[in-house]
């Protein structure tokens, strides 16, 4: 069952408690994640304070530690369990999947880098470009 009305994507599937999101990942276990060492690679990569599109950020293992090395993240995911997850804790108020297709039309901000969770494109691609990359 995915999370908060969201159906899994066929071909797609979890297993065991809890819910999941569409691609079939569990919001619970991704909520344990420790933090690796992208935090590391991604200040490595870019200025102090950069400004940064995380697309994808899950359960905020990454996002955490990046805001609290002074980054400004717009994280965006597109599982409302995932985003419940650690908005709950963590921010004022809860984030939801529209938030993305905003955070996609305002992308054209000077942003410094943007992260999907198996890439860092820092400054690769302009921000009045990424809104039509399909």
């Amino acid at each position: 069952m995915a999370g908060m009305g969201q159906e899994l994507r066929a071909g797609h599937q979890g297993t065991g408690p809890g819910e999941f999101t569409p691609d079939g990942c569990a919001v619970e276990l991704y909520g344990r994640l420790p933090v690796g060492t992208e935090p590391d690679v991604i200040a490595a990569a870019v200025p102090a304070g950069a400004r940064i599109l995380e697309l994808g950020s899950g359960a905020g293992r990454v996002t955490h530690p990046l805001i609290a090395r002074g980054f400004d993240v717009t994280a965006v995911d597109e599982s409302a369990a995932m985003l419940a997850r650690w908005t709950q804790t963590f921010l004022s108020r809860p984030l939801t999947t529209e938030d993305f297709e905003q955070a996609l039309r305002d992308a054209d901000l000077a942003l410094d880098a943007y992260l999907t969770p198996d890439r860092v494109w820092v400054r690769a691609v302009p921000g009045d470009v990424l809104p039509s990359i399909p």
